[in-house]
């Protein structure tokens, strides 16, 4: 049986991608599909076409061969009146025991009250009809459909003092005379009628409602009343508006009466399950009735319809519409000529609007979801639904029966894609998913469970096996050559459309890219890039490298689309800094003046510091404090040096003493340890709340052993606040300090 369905589902692939050029004058061009197997005569499949006068659509479809465990039955709310969403109609089968597969909305119904237009049997049962004229499609014991243009199902209650013809079951009661039935089913309320009528409840001896057959009553009550009366589980209420007349005098109180109901077809008196449906739109695989069809459903909107096909396959299909972004809907010519397309030799339209909703259980969800765009935002309330269930009592033995991959993997042609597995037991429910899952593609490359796509465009079969347990399936990854968009986004998802990097700066470009809105798989290395203006180079993985400044763009490129960004470099205000690990630091110590250039242009970043200049440039950073009139401390500073200042307020903070005999030695480079011992002794100038951290923290530095006494507490303390690190695992207590090292002691004491 898997064989088979398996073969069906080829054909069905098949007929999608032949008909595409015939489709054209349905939703469109078929640009993608995607089709899932949800037991073995039933799939589902998902497509969006696109139309260059309409633009995308998208639709929905459940496709049934008669001839398997799953089946189509038609079922409402668990009474008549008032509608009822997809969900709850689909939660109410499962109650009594259905394993629901999908579901999709069916008759047309009053908005006001819920109650269809049409005829709804339920399990054989004749659960609401009358004699206005409505077609149908029933559903047989044997799994086949049949579509039944006004069947007439009609209702004589047979009395001793007369017949009486009963034309309406569970519709509304209006005026007019005519006697309305009424059932447990119709309401948990009451009849719902208003104004002035007679009522006759009858209470059932034996039998059951159905489109042929009997039902033995017995008259326990007669009487008038203006409203609505309750019916009760057991009994049946016959009620017409107006006064008493001879009709109403028939019954009397105590007699026996037979309800006997008759069909014009016997397929529906055969039916496990019928509902209304609206007008033929396909007969004999041609349009029909087109100058019949009601004005307002021939306009473009969303649709609902189902149909058979040559070899009996019940095709059920929504079609999306109302959303400008996803789907313009479609007209009921076209919803005719997609049906057509699809292998319909007949179909009828359901209701459609706000009504139209599909709802499916993918293989490895534990129950059905919408999977269309409601245009109401959410499922709409109807009076009857088209459910699809399996033979298989719900819960299977929970061990893996099949295996496939979860629907819908879309990805770029040359990126990679993490396969996910389903396994599902013979119910169709999630179940442990076999150690040994293995995959085999004829167009794409496997290694493990990666997938990386080659670079023919379209569906991917991939076979998907456990050589342990025998589960086996089939899955499919739709692969993109040419997508239709390509995006470059911020981190909050807003385009990215201009971007500025400094100098020998790096920017790693991670695009993005869509398939007529679906959402793509991709990875950097998939796109190519072509920077324009000389301003910089692009690795094959995205990573964009910039030059020495200037304007230019970049365009990224998948297939036939392409994304073009605006890129700014900007100079570097040293010439020397352009790739420098310091680059950050220095400049944001240049923008606050603590630091200047050996020149205009250059910085020496890697050049060893004087001791003159960190002590200037430490009193810049605390912002150049006033100090009192000193005569300069240190004998080997010239007068009017431009330091002098600086080194007066270090020698009134106690941050510099000096090397002895009151000189300073400003020309000597300075040592880190030196530098940490500087620093630390200006903490509180910066404000800074610390503790002296114990001399044995720099015990994890290899050369600990080198720190200088004095410097031992200063050393451990910079390193407890993260201004100081190692580099290889060691301090590196006696080197010289570079400009560039500087830099970034300061930048992280700034900060604090």
């Amino acid at each position: 049986m898997r064989k088979r369905f398996i073969a069906a589902v080829t054909a069905a692939v098949l007929i999608i991608s032949l008909v595409c050029a015939a489709s054209a004058v349905g939703i469109g061009n078929v640009r993608y599909t995607a089709t899932a197997e949800l037991s073995d005569n039933l799939t589902y499949t998902n497509t969006v076409a696109w139309r260059e006068d309409i633009g995308r659509e998208e639709t929905y479809e459940l496709r049934l061969n008669p001839s398997g465990a799953a089946r189509a039955i038609a079922m409402g709310d668990s009474t008549v009146y008032e509608a009822v969403d997809i969900a709850d109609v689909i939660s109410q089968a499962t109650a009594l025991g259905y394993n629901v597969l999908g579901a999709i909305n069916a008759d047309f119904f009053s908005i006001q009250t819920g109650v269809p237009l049409g005829l709804l049997i339920e399990d054989g049962r004749y659960k609401s009809g009358g004699d206005t004229p409505a077609n149908a499609v029933a559903f047989l014991p044997d799994g086949t459909a049949r579509f039944l243009k006004t069947p007439q199902i009609t209702m004589t209650i047979q009395t001793p003092n007369g017949d009486v013809a009963v034309p309406q079951l569970n519709k509304m009661r209006y005026n007019g005379g005519d006697p309305y039935l009424f059932t447990s089913e119709f309401s948990e309320v009451s009849t719902r009628t208003t104004g002035e009528g007679w009522f006759v409840r009858l209470k059932i001896l034996g039998g059951e409602l159905t489109a042929r057959g009997e039902v033995t009553l017995e008259v326990v009550e007669t009487f008038t009343g203006d409203g609505a009366v309750p019916v009760g589980d057991g009994f049946m209420v016959l009620t017409a508006s107006g006064a008493p007349n001879d009709t109403y005098n028939r019954f009397i109180v105590g007699q026996t009466v037979t309800l006997r109901t008759d069909t014009d077809s016997d397929a529906l008196a055969a039916a496990q399950s019928a509902v209304g449906c609206g007008d033929f739109i396909v007969e004999g695989g041609e349009v029909v009735g087109e100058d019949m069809w009601e004005a307002a459903l021939k306009a473009r909107s969303p649709k609902t319809a189902i149909g058979v096909t040559a070899n009996g396959e019940i095709v059920a299909l929504a079609v999306d519409g109302r959303n400008t972004t996803y789907a313009n809907g479609v007209t009921l010519r076209e919803l005719a000529d997609e049906m057509i397309a699809r292998g319909c030799v007949t179909a009828v339209n359901l209701d459609g609007g706000g009504s139209t909703a599909i709802s499916v259980r993918i293989l490895g969800d534990d129950a059905p979801t919408i999977r269309n765009r409601p245009s109401d935002g959410t499922p709409r309330r109807c009076a009857s639904y088209i459910l699809f269930v399996g033979e298989t009592p719900r819960g299977g033995n929970g061990a893996a029966s099949y295996l496939t991959l979860r629907q819908g993997a879309i990805v770029l042609a040359g990126s990679v894609l993490e396969l996910t597995p389903v396994a599902t037991d013979a119910a169709g429910l999630p179940a442990a998913i076999p150690s040994d899952v293995r995959y085999r593609s004829s167009r794409g490359t496997i290694d493990g469970a990666v997938y990386t796509a080659g670079t023919e465009h379209g569906v991917d079969r991939v076979e998907v096996y456990s050589p342990s347990g025998g589960a086996s399936g089939y899955g499919e990854v739709f692969v993109v050559a040419n997508p239709t968009s390509i995006y470059l986004n911020d981190a909050g998802g807003a385009a990215v459309k201009t971007i500025t990097v400094d100098a020998g700066g790096r920017l790693q470009l991670t695009p993005t890219c869509s398939y007529y809105r679906l959402s793509v798989t991709s990875q950097p290395t998939a796109f190519t890039y072509e920077v324009e203006d000389d301003i910089g180079t692009v690795s094959p993985d995205g990573l964009f490298t910039a030059g020495n400044g200037g304007d230019g763009r970049i365009v990224i490129r998948a297939g036939t689309a392409s994304y073009t960004v605006s890129v700014t470099v900007t100079k570097p205000l040293f010439e020397d800094c352009v790739n420098h690990w310091a680059v950050g630091y220095i400049e944001k110590l240049a923008a606050l003046g603590v630091v200047r250039g050996v020149t205009d242009t250059t910085f020496a970043p890697d050049k060893s510091m004087l001791r003159r200049d960190f002590l200037l440039m430490l009193y810049r950073a605390v912002g150049e404090p006033e100090i009192p009139e000193l005569a300069n401390p240190f004998t080997d500073i010239p007068a009017g040096a431009y330091y002098q200042k600086a080194a007066s307020w270090a020698y009134i903070a106690g941050i510099a003493q000096g090397v002895g005999d009151n000189r300073l030695d400003p020309d000597g480079v300075l040592t880190r340890e030196q530098a940490f011992t500087f620093l630390y002794r200006a903490l509180g100038q910066f404000g800074v709340h610390y503790y002296d951290a114990p001399p044995d923290l720099t015990a994890q530095f290899s050369d600990s052993a080198d720190v200088s006494e004095y410097a031992k507490i200063p050393t451990a303390t910079l390193v407890a606040l993260g201004v100081v690190g190692g580099s290889d695992g060691k301090i590196t207590p006696k080197n010289e300090l570079t400009r560039a090292q500087m830099a970034k002691m300061l930048c992280v004491i700034i900060e604090y």
